[in-house]
């Protein structure tokens, strides 16, 4: 027999997992913009990026997430990399910092419609199309 308290409890740790998943995803999705954004603060290897993001948002991702990633962004000409003794330091380009600058305007602005929805948008829009 399960107590109420029991399923409340069970109820509130399926919640959390779920926002943590939910968490994670984000960061994911945007982990290009995040990686942009912090080297042109910071110059940084891999191992830096990863406990960095470890740190700030709580989500260990592996080697295997941020290489590649790395290695895309330095193709595309949007971040360089020199060698410091056994660590290849990530850096910026021009292509990048403009590249950079107009994601997240786009981001911001796909932010601010997200925000800006209502219901009586919403309920507006469905109503319109029919």
């Amino acid at each position: 027999m399960i107590v109420i308290g029991d399923k409340l409890v069970t109820i509130v740790i399926d919640l959390r997992k779920n926002e943590r998943s939910l968490h994670e995803r984000y960061v994911k999705n945007l982990l290009d913009m995040i990686i942009l954004q912090l080297i042109k603060s910071a110059p940084s290897c891999g191992f830096d990026i990863i406990t960095f993001i470890n740190n700030y948002f709580n989500i260990l991702l592996s080697p295997g997430t941020v290489y590649p990633l790395l290695s895309t962004l330095e193709k595309r000409g949007l971040i360089k990399h020199k060698n410091e003794k056994r660590y290849k330091i990530y850096a910026l380009t021009k292509k990048g910092e403009k590249y950079i600058r107009s994601m997240m305007n786009d981001y911001m602005q796909v932010h601010k419609q997200c925000l800006s929805l209502s219901k009586q948008s919403v309920l507006g829009w469905i109503h319109m199309r029919r």
